[in-house]
């Protein structure tokens, strides 16, 4: 694997244990641009420090996408939830298809979009989503709540929740 891709990964493990201080450390000896896009630096900061305006800068471009394309993407709704917006979050969610991701005449996701998906939705860092009980109308709409319930595998989360998350999946599932 390339010595970027490590690093990468390196500093997304770091986002999300907010280990401030080595993820600063990595951005500064490698150069901003080498390792972390300008716009994943001000969000880390912003997660730190909010800025008066990022947020509702952060909304409006979501809104502007999915108004323009029907889509959201995942990463970008994690990390409006992160800055205390779970709320207009899932409003988002709601609005949102995610049915780009499924079509077979699309472009094939390639492995790391795949992980990083599913890291962004199910990581730790995204507590406030898992625990509001829309979140299993979003795992709905991925197709996850049609495999739960087939194959009896369910993700670690279903513990680590006050709502029967099993519940709210099979009768999501079921409609």
């Amino acid at each position: 694997m390339p010595r970027r891709s490590i690093e990468k990964s390196h500093i997304a493990a770091l986002d999300v244990t907010y280990d401030w201080d080595r993820l600063e450390g990595l951005i500064k000896a490698e150069g901003e641009r080498e390792l972390v896009s300008r716009v994943y630096t001000r969000f880390w900061e912003n997660l730190r420090n909010p800025e008066p305006g990022y947020v509702d800068g952060v909304l409006a471009r979501l809104r502007d996408r999915l108004d323009r394309s029907g889509t959201a993407p995942l990463v970008f709704l994690v990390g409006l939830s992160q800055l205390d917006m779970t709320g207009k979050t899932f409003e988002l969610i709601d609005q949102a298809s995610f049915s780009h991701m499924f079509d077979p005449a699309g472009p094939s996701p390639n492995a790391e979009t795949v992980a990083m998906n599913s890291a962004f939705i199910f990581n730790h860092s995204n507590r406030a989503m898992i625990r509001d009980i829309r979140f299993v109308r979003l795992c709905a709409k991925l197709g996850l709540c049609d495999y739960w319930v087939e194959t009896g595998r369910w993700p670690d989360c279903v513990d680590q929740v006050s709502y029967d998350f099993k519940a709210e999946a099979r009768r999501l599932a079921a409609i």
